[in-house]
């Protein structure tokens, strides 16, 4: 017997020379499915195609496209998605576009975001769904909904250092800057050089955390108010 191995599937056959046409070949491969070809025509592309050929590399990879495995179905994407959200890692590329897949990903772990095609990433019911996960989710946000005040607001409440990946119109934002650095007050980092030098913004950001003294204006430095505010009686 003459053993050939393709792509997994194993091909058990009688010595080709001793088959008359129009004998068959049955190729039976791990899944059990079985597949027949004319022996003739096998035995003559196998003997005149002398193996590490490329005509003959031609060949196999012929044979071994009608064994390669089936794409999972969208319904079989869904249920794993839904018992372990890093089955979208692996998903059909076509499925990382796909709204409810995602969605359902998205309320497991912000890291699904990652594996979203770019029209869920500007997707505001799924990005809000991750962010409440993690607030990092936004570095994967669409350039409009970090420039979404709405968006941004609520995020930065969630977590101040979600400031960072807002659009720069939103750094200047007055009333979106001191809901950041009064959640976390090293968010002042993030702000525009002008909210930076707000006496107000950093008199809340310092009351949440001394340290976010180092990214005041030079000219606030100094005040005493504020070096109070922060605790620090005994001067910067």
């Amino acid at each position: 017997a003459r053993a050939m191995w393709a792509n997994g599937a194993r091909c058990l056959a009688r010595p080709l020379s001793s088959l008359a046409a129009p004998a068959v070949l049955v190729l039976v491969d791990q899944s059990k499915r079985a597949k027949s070809i004319d022996c003739e025509t096998l035995q003559a592309a196998l003997v005149q195609t002398p193996v590490g050929t490329a005509s003959n590399r031609s060949f196999r990879r012929r044979l071994e496209g009608d064994f390669s495995p089936a794409s999972p179905s969208r319904g079989s994407v869904l249920e794993a998605v839904k018992q372990n959200w890093e089955a979208l890692k692996d998903a059909p590329a076509e499925l990382h576009a796909d709204r409810e897949i995602v969605l359902e990903a998205a309320r497991q772990h912000s890291e699904a975001m990652k594996y979203a095609e770019q029209q869920l990433r500007a997707d505001r019911e799924i990005m809000m769904e991750a962010a409440k996960i993690h607030w990092e989710a936004m570095k994967y946000a669409s350039e409009e909904l970090r420039k979404d005040p709405e968006v941004m607001l609520q995020v930065v409440r969630q977590n101040g250092m979600a400031l960072q990946y807002a659009g720069e119109d939103i750094r200047k934002n007055r009333a979106i800057v001191l809901a950041a650095v009064q959640q976390k007050g090293d968010a002042l980092k993030f702000a525009a050089d002008s909210l930076r030098q707000d006496r107000e913004v950093v008199k809340q950001a310092v009351r949440q955390s001394q340290s976010a003294f180092v990214f005041a204006a030079d000219a606030l430095r100094e005040d005493s108010d504020l070096l109070v505010a922060a605790g620090w009686q005994g001067g910067w």
